[in-house]
């Protein structure tokens, strides 16, 4: 268990330091983890970010998503909130490309998300598991959104170029 649990915290660490985060105590962008469970093999259908929509500006043509995590289903973690202008740029964001420049309430560091991930797999008799060798993730995983083209969120302009949701 020690063992798997060291794996899996170096796989961590080497995501993170791949998306560029230098110090792991400065908080992160919270649609930038989105691709973690694709990203990290052994997270798959164990880990899940999910976007919600937070708070929709029709008159600014804004939208705020809160970024949640989930680990073995029901154990949360709240990544942060981004805020979007305009209908591309939060289909882009719950794409798995977000655009880094835009406002964002980061809460969580990426040694918390790690400590967290480590924290619950560690508490769960299916934690932690040995994948076979030849093991892939299904190929329509690997297109982000995890979610299929029905379940993502519908945003369309107004005559006076603001958003709403249908």
């Amino acid at each position: 268990m020690k063992l798997q649990k060291e794996l899996m915290k170096r796989k961590l660490v080497e995501y993170f330091a791949v998306k560029g985060h230098d110090n792991f105590g400065t908080p992160l962008y919270p649609p930038s983890v989105y691709d973690l469970p694709v990203r990290v093999p052994e997270l798959f259908n164990r880990v899940e970010i999910v976007p919600c929509v937070d708070d929709i500006d029709t008159g600014m043509g804004t939208v705020t998503l809160s970024w949640k995590m989930f680990v073995l289903g029901t154990n949360l973690i709240e990544l942060g909130k981004s805020t979007h202008i305009g209908e591309s740029d939060v289909l882009r964001a719950v794409m798995g490309e977000p655009n880094v420049d835009l406002p964002a309430e980061r809460v969580t560091s990426p040694k918390a998300v790690i400590n967290f991930i480590l924290k619950i797999l560690s508490n769960s008799k299916t934690g932690f598991i040995e994948l076979p060798e030849n093991f892939q993730i299904p190929p329509e995983a690997l297109t982000l959104p995890l979610l299929s083209k029905a379940r993502s969120p519908r945003i369309a302009p107004t005559a006076s170029g603001a958003f709403y949701s249908r």
